[in-house]
C-alpha cells in the first residue's frame, strides 16, 4: 500500500513549513524541539498557551494550503505538564 508511505511524506512536508522563523518550543541538548511526529500522530510542544496556539495555528495553515491535510477537532487533546517547585 502507497498511502501510508503518500500520507507520511505530505505530512512530513507540511511540517518543515511550520517552524521556519517560529521560535517556541523548548531545547533538548541545544537543539529547539516544538513537535514529535510517529506516524500520523503529530504532538505539538510550547511553554505557554499562546505559543501553543501559532504553532497550531501554523500547522492548520500550512497543512491545508497546499496539502488539503485537516486538523481532526474530534481526536485533538491538550495536555498541560507544570513544574512543581518544591
Amino acid at each position: 500500500m502507497i498511502s501510508p508511505y503518500l500520507f507520511n511524506i505530505i505530512a512530513d512536508m507540511s511540517m518543515r513549513e511550520v517552524p521556519e522563523d517560529f521560535n517556541g518550543g523548548f531545547r533538548i541538548g541545544g537543539r529547539k524541539v516544538n513537535n514529535l511526529r510517529y506516524a500520523d500522530d503529530i504532538v505539538l510542544i510550547a511553554t505557554t498557551p499562546t505559543e501553543l496556539q501559532e504553532l497550531l495555528n501554523r500547522v492548520a495553515h500550512s497543512g491545508g494550503k497546499i496539502w488539503w491535510l485537516v486538523i481532526n477537532e474530534g481526536k485533538t487533546k491538550v495536555m498541560i505538564i507544570r513544574k512543581v517547585i518544591t
